[in-house]
């Protein structure tokens, strides 16, 4: 998982669950984020991040899909789009990043 936004506890609780072989726990914690705070680009990020590791990419895109659009986001995002294949999604969104352009 991302290191970033330590600041938010569920993460780390996430992070916990996924190491004590939680998963369930550590999705059901991070799904209940993003119903929680559906503003912060850091819930879909942390509940993204989750379905990644956990060899899901494609919910992790979905996740991101409905996400505040932030430099974290799109960077996870055309990760997750290389790792599926669509390669030419994925290098306009590292362009964008690149260009240091707002979203």
């Amino acid at each position: 998982m991302c290191r970033g936004h330590r600041r938010f506890p569920r993460r780390a609780f996430v992070e916990f669950a996924v190491a004590r072989g939680r998963k369930d726990e550590a999705l059901v914690t991070a799904r209940e984020a993003v119903r929680r705070f559906p503003g912060s680009a850091t819930a879909y990020l942390v509940l993204a991040e989750l379905y990644r590791d956990l060899g899901n990419p494609g919910k992790a895109l979905s996740v991101l899909s409905l996400a505040p659009t932030q430099t974290l986001v799109v960077h996870l995002r055309a990760e997750l789009l290389r790792k599926v294949g669509d390669l030419p999604m994925a290098e306009r969104l590292y362009q964008v990043l690149l260009s240091g352009s707002r979203f």
